[in-house]
């Protein structure tokens, strides 16, 4: 062992810092690292080559709270290494530049539990990894471009409860994630590009109500999220000039209404679709789905309701190559060994349930990639947000859905009656018709969004709000609602 003592001189203080080096005899590397107060700091190892092993939880008869630190370490303490990076529990600080650069580092990485802080630029550029990414429950804040570049993490990714500050570019480039986000319910800001580039996230995104200021970019080329975005507060600083976010469906709370109408008002040359969450909402998760392998003509999915109710009404679909469009769809109607108790009104929530379709009997040409559909809904097909006008001498009681309409949920709604064998329905070649009138074109809506609303509307027992009820409408919201050429409410009459 070799030690250097050396003495640093501030003004009106001085610093007693330990340099000093571990030879580990089990792994054949060198451990340098500093001694401060009641830690120790890892600062770099040798050799710079081959697999590194586990991190040491302790050096000098001290515990390891800090990897690198200021410009004591950076990448290229361990640039060439490779394999496994394994963090010991106990360290509380990444430093920033402490990873910088290392790209052969491999598999998962996983932040321990007892680490607060991850510095600027502490893993950046480490695009070797090829696994999850799991940040522990006690980190508060992701710096700059903490993981920028780090392109081969896969799976899900979940921001803790814990963290309150994502700062910018912390993500940018993470292309390989490919579930979902979850971002904690303590953050408050989320800067600037910080999630850019990050195509490869899958399904809604939803930003807690602790968020405050969501920087510009900050999901910018989130391509394989949904178009649909749930901010569960007010609108966060920067959505004005964040333009990025604006080819999302904005979905909002209720009791955040006023805020969320105010601001659509204020910025209304913005392109924007915007509209209440619905409480209570069910949804449907996949378990699994697979062919079976004794018996190739045979999918087996388990899947799961969640809902607030105890029964709901269950359909499937399933679409061909993948793709979610009526020119794909396929009808499945041949389910065996009992399975199709689960399919139908009044199944039970919250529970899984196993449904064997065999796919020979319903698809006639030749097997390909196939997605199966689990399809849910409570009591109605979109999720209207209703508010009930008294009865006057002119005007009956009424139910009347004033929010804007979003043409997912439209389309939705046609997939459920669709796969509920609705007569009004017919389809040809990828256009859906009630008559001669064109509900939808494969994947959208699109200019047919009047006439596939008035559908769904009658499907529910509405009409379009319009004329006198309109204008009394109108009168008992005090909102200035558009007239019916722009078509997004709906009046169901309760008492004549």
């Amino acid at each position: 062992m070799k030690k250097i003592i050396g003495l640093m001189f501030g003004v009106m203080l001085s610093l007693y810092v330990m340099a000093d080096e571990w030879y580990d005899e089990t792994t054949g590397f060198t451990w340098y690292y500093t001694i401060s107060g009641d830690g120790a700091t890892l600062t770099g190892c040798s050799p710079k080559e081959g697999n590194l092993p586990p991190l040491p939880s302790n050096l000098g008869g001290k515990p390891v709270t800090h990897i690198g630190g200021g410009t004591v370490i950076r990448g290229s303490a361990f640039k060439g290494l490779t394999g496994s990076l394994i963090i010991p529990n106990g360290v509380t600080t990444i430093a920033e530049f402490a990873f910088n650069g290392c790209s052969g580092f491999t598999g998962s990485l996983t932040i321990p539990d007892s680490v607060t802080t991850i510095d600027s630029n502490a893993f950046y550029g480490c695009s070797g990894f090829t696994g999850s990414l799991t940040i522990g429950s006690s980190v508060t804040t992701i710096g700059g471009y903490a993981f920028s570049g780090c392109s081969g993490f896969t799976g899900s990714l979940t921001i803790p409860d814990s963290v309150t500050t994502i700062d910018r570019n912390a993500f940018y480039g993470c292309s390989g994630f490919t579930g979902s986000l979850t971002i904690g319910n303590s953050v408050t800001t989320i800067g600037g590009y910080a999630f850019s580039g990050c195509s490869g996230f899958t399904g809604s995104l939803t930003i807690p109500d602790s968020v405050t200021t969501i920087e510009y970019g900050a999901f910018e080329g989130c391509s394989g999220l949904s178009n649909e975005m749930f901010v569960m507060g007010d609108p966060p600083e920067g959505f004005k000039k964040n333009s990025k976010l604006w080819g999302k469906k904005i979905s909002y709370l209720p009791e955040n209404g006023a805020a969320w109408q105010k601001f659509l008002r204020d910025n209304n040359g913005l392109s924007y679709d915007a509209g209440y969450i619905r409480s209570n909402a069910q949804t449907v998760s996949i378990v699994s789905s697979k062919i079976r392998e004794t018996d190739p003509r045979v999918m087996d999915v388990v899947c799961k309701v969640t809902s607030s109710q105890p029964t709901v009404k269950v359909r499937t679909l399933a679409f061909k190559d993948g793709v979610r469009s009526f020119a794909n769809v396929v009808r499945p109607e041949t389910f065996i060994e009992g399975t199709d108790t689960n399919i139908g009104d009044g199944v039970a929530a919250n529970v899984e349930h196993k449904l064997s379709w065999k796919v020979s009997a319903d698809w006639k040409e030749t097997l390909a990639k196939v997605k199966f559909e689990v399809l849910a809904i409570e009591d109605t097909l979109i999720p209207l947000e209703l508010t009930t006008l008294p009865k006057t001498d002119s005007q009956p009681k009424m139910e009347v859905f004033w929010n804007v309409m979003f043409d997912s949920w439209v389309f939705d709604a046609l997939m459920w009656l669709y796969a509920d064998k609705d007569p009004g329905l017919t389809l040809t070649s990828g256009v859906l018709k009630n008559g001669d009138v064109r509900l939808a074109d494969g994947a959208s809506v699109g200019k047919t969004m009047y006439d596939a609303m008035v559908y769904v509307y009658g499907k529910m027992g509405y009409e379009l709000l319009q004329g006198e009820r309109l204008e009394y409408a109108r009168q008992m919201l005090r909102r200035n609602l558009p007239d019916v050429s722009q078509a997004q409410y709906a009046v169901k009459v309760i008492e004549e």
